[in-house]
């Protein structure tokens, strides 16, 4: 939890689980003037072939602070973080890397547009829960994953909460191969002692 007295408070947790999982969440709140949130949660993964079926799900809730007026503003993520293709601003932007972080590929999931609450006190933002899809075209392994969120909260002393969660799996046909390598290095094993 941080706290700027008398601008914001925030509460922030993940979940980072290099099998490959990024499970997020946090809770901001404006002490009434408009504020602008950017979180990261970025980890080295267990090598993932390429391209993988990535899934990611996203949502949120609003609760507004007694004005009447909340927005949850949609902001691009910092330069360098690829988008993906669908030209919309998203504020959870899923990328995937090759290389360490080093070089990203976006897994063309990002979710979560700008959101006007309509019921008060509290409105639901999502869920967005979009099928999983292949990861991005590359060859070799993935490594590491990141998920950038970027957001700007309208003030009133309004609070929004989110929780999402990125995976990245073997394609089956991929994982078949790897089942049947390791059976047949484990009859390889066998047959020499």
């Amino acid at each position: 939890t941080w706290e700027q007295p008398g601008e914001f408070s925030m509460t922030v947790g993940g979940l980072m689980d290099p099998d490959p999982e990024i499970s997020y969440a946090f809770s901001v709140f404006d002490f009434g003037a408009p504020s602008t949130f950017a979180f990261a949660f970025s980890q080295g993964i267990v090598p993932t072939p390429a391209p993988g079926v990535a899934s990611h799900t996203y949502s949120g809730s609003t609760t507004d602070g007694g004005n009447g007026a909340l927005t949850v503003t949609a902001l691009p993520p910092i330069a360098g973080i690829p988008v993906d293709s669908d030209a919309i601003t998203e504020m959870s932007v899923y990328n995937l890397s090759l290389d360490g972080g080093a070089t990203k590929l976006n897994a063309e999931l990002d979710l979560g547009t700008t959101f006007v609450a309509s019921v008060f006190p509290s409105d639901t933002h999502g869920p967005f829960n979009p099928p999983a899809i292949a990861g991005p075209a590359a060859a070799g392994f993935y490594n590491h994953m990141q998920v950038n969120v970027r957001f700007g909260l309208s003030g009133g002393g309004d609070i929004y909460t989110a929780n999402g969660r990125a995976t990245i799996v073997p394609e089956p046909a991929s994982a078949s191969l790897l089942a049947l390598a390791l059976l047949g290095v484990a009859a390889a094993a066998r047959r020499r002692s």
